[in-house]
């Protein structure tokens, strides 16, 4: 079965640029360190970009190489399950803290 994943930015007018992962039939999720951990475990790529995601420029380039490791995890969005993640984001909050602490280890926001 064929996913047809594709990106959709959206720019939130103060807050900069956001990305989501989806499509109309299947789901949207947005692209950001709290999907990351949840595949991943790690927030490696948004620590990375943490510093500079206010540029334009460089929140595409965060949120490509966040879309390429969820492709590359979920085989193509074939293994990501949308109602699983979001059951994870409502009730595992000790998993939820984790990332929110990870993400923070250093003083600049994303």
């Amino acid at each position: 079965m064929e996913n047809n994943l594709s990106l959709k930015y959206v720019e939130q007018r103060w807050e900069g640029l956001e990305c989501w992962v989806g499509n109309d039939e299947i789901f949207w999720v947005r692209l950001d360190f709290f999907l990351e951990y949840y595949i991943a475990k790690n927030v490696l790529l948004s620590l990375k970009y943490k510093k500079e995601i206010k540029n334009f420029n460089i929140a595409k380039e965060y949120y490509q190489s966040l879309y390429e490791k969820f492709m590359n995890i979920t085989l193509n969005g074939k293994n990501f399950d949308y109602s699983k993640y979001i059951k994870w984001q409502k009730l595992n909050k000790l998993e939820v803290q984790q990332a929110v602490k990870l993400i923070s280890s250093s003083n600049n926001e994303l």
